[in-house]
């Protein structure tokens, strides 16, 4: 039951996903809402297999997802240039912590990845970045959780992101290409 939620979350995230791709962001509220679905069934998945990194990430989708979904004002936008500093510090300091031997160096990894997959779709969510550089930060994040995922055996992770480093780079390769071809 546990990984066949895990399952349903990847199927719905690639679904979201793909629809960000090739609609261009024009199906802002059914991308979120499925976001939403995903997150939720998700987290239960990652929750039952102890896979924090993957919670962490999933519930913080829920709650950006809730946000974007709102349809508000960007009540929070003032946060967008401090969350982005404060999220590469903390990277950064996981990653030294983990390699000074207080924590295995694959748990600084993960935590990195969460951090930035997180950061990456708040930072969309709140229309401070472009669909380019999200692509781009979901490729690094995927890329970055792959091996963490595979140890903790976590295979609906492991899988979500490998598919979402091939959609995630596709969608990176189409954007910049139309981008030089329109220039």
């Amino acid at each position: 039951m546990i990984l066949a939620l895990g399952w349903l979350g990847l199927t719905l995230y690639a679904a979201a996903h793909l629809l960000l791709i090739l609609r261009d962001g024009r199906d802002r509220r059914l991308y979120f809402s499925i976001n939403l679905v995903a997150a939720i069934v998700f987290t239960a998945s990652a929750i039952g297999l102890s896979s924090w990194q993957s919670m962490a990430i999933n519930i913080f989708w829920a709650l950006t997802s809730v946000l974007g979904l709102a349809d508000r004002e960007r009540i929070l936008s003032g946060l967008g240039r401090g969350l982005t500093l404060a999220t590469l510090l903390l990277s950064a300091l996981l990653l030294a912590v983990s390699g000074a031997g207080v924590f295995p160096f694959a748990d600084g990894l993960g935590w990195t990845g969460a951090l930035i997959y997180s950061l990456a779709y708040f930072l969309l969510a709140e229309e401070r970045i472009n669909r380019r550089r999200y692509l781009l930060l979901n490729v690094i994040a995927a890329v970055v959780l792959i091996p963490v995922y595979n140890a903790q055996e976590n295979w609906p992770a492991l899988w979500m992101s490998i598919v979402w480093t091939v959609i995630s780079g596709g969608g990176y390769l189409r954007v910049t290409l139309t981008k030089r071809g329109g220039a």
